[in-house]
């Protein structure tokens, strides 16, 4: 199975994102990075396959991020330049690789389960980056999703609940990366920096939620 890494990004990430690009390499996949229409994405071109520009920054409405979220997949399934991919995995900036994709179950939505129901959000759990599907997995998300924009479920635009909810509603297939992942929003404190770098030494393939050149630096030092 040959898959595709979508990077989501914005203008002020551009840094993040040039100091991570070697480990998106590390990924084993061709690397589309995911713009906005209004922004300045800048992507090395080295390992690039394309870069796509997809909604705007700064929108008002959290249900914006679902939009561009649909808007993407929409792209990746009907992109006939693109036919060769049978799956896609997308990430945000903050993500980087340790080493290659494992393969992926067909027909199956997988992503890391990174907790439960909080006040404010109507699922109960959420899931982190990243998030992977074949084009089968791919078409049905992209019907529950456009259905629940539809109705106004977006979930204050935070994507890991709405694929929570999703998976309630739906009964999604899906399946948990578990200790094969490690993500934080950001490892901003000592212990979640050792959590990482403990979880570097340990094996996993995907770490999310560096954001400054001292925690990628923290994190990735284990292994280097």
């Amino acid at each position: 199975m040959k898959t595709l890494l979508l990077i989501f990004s914005h203008t002020e990430a551009n840094p993040v994102v040039a100091r991570h690009w070697p480990w998106y390499r590390k990924s084993g996949m061709d690397i589309v990075g995911v713009g906005s229409t209004n922004g300045n994405c800048i992507w090395p071109q080295y390992g690039l396959l394309d870069q796509i520009k997809i909604g705007s920054e700064g929108a008002p409405s959290g249900a914006h991020y679902i939009h561009r979220f649909l808007n993407t997949l929409s792209y990746c399934l009907s992109n006939y330049s693109w036919l060769e991919y049978d799956s896609f995995c997308f990430i945000e900036y903050d993500g980087i690789f340790l080493k290659p994709l494992p393969e992926i179950a067909p027909n199956t939505f997988v992503t890391k389960k990174n907790g439960g129901a909080s006040d404010g959000f109507l699922g109960s759990f959420f899931v982190h980056t990243p998030w992977i599907m074949d084009r089968q997995m791919g078409h049905i998300i992209l019907d529950y999703g456009q259905r629940m924009y539809k109705h106004g479920l977006h979930e204050r635009g935070f994507l890991d609940r709405w694929f929570g909810l999703m998976i309630d509603l739906y009964k999604l297939n899906w399946s948990d990366l578990g200790r094969d992942v490690f993500s934080e929003n950001t490892l901003d404190t000592p212990h979640l920096i050792q959590m990482g770098r403990d979880a570097a030494k340990r094996g996993v393939f995907y770490i999310h939620g560096i954001k400054t050149q001292k925690q990628l630096e923290a994190v990735t030092g284990a292994i280097q």
